[in-house]
C-alpha cells in the first residue's frame, strides 16, 4: 500500500457509479495520508454511496481502540515475527 495519493474531484468523477453522497466534497486532495477521513465507494443493498471513512487497518485483536494507532503498512519480512 502507497503511503499517500492525490483525489481530484472525487464526486464528480464517481457520479454515475453511486447513487448517494453523503458528506463528501467535490475538492481536490493533493496530500491524501493515512489517518485522515477519505472518499470511498460503499455498496449497500440499495446501490452505491460515496462515503468519508478514515484509512488504516485496526486489527480484530486490538482491544484498547482510543490508544491504537491505525496501521497502514505490514511488511512481508516480518510476517512469521510479529502479530501484526
Amino acid at each position: 500500500m502507497c503511503g499517500r495519493y492525490s483525489i481530484r474531484k472525487p464526486v464528480t468523477k464517481t457520479a454515475d457509479l453511486v447513487k448517494t453522497n453523503i458528506k463528501v466534497e467535490d475538492s481536490d486532495n493533493y496530500n491524501a495520508h493515512p489517518t485522515q477521513k477519505l472518499p470511498i465507494i460503499k455498496s449497500y443493498s440499495n446501490g452505491k454511496a460515496l462515503e468519508l471513512y478514515e484509512w488504516g487497518l485496526v486489527p480484530s485483536w486490538s482491544k484498547k481502540l482510543d490508544k491504537f494507532s491505525p496501521l497502514i503498512n505490514a511488511r512481508r519480512e516480518t510476517l512469521m515475527e510479529k502479530i501484526t
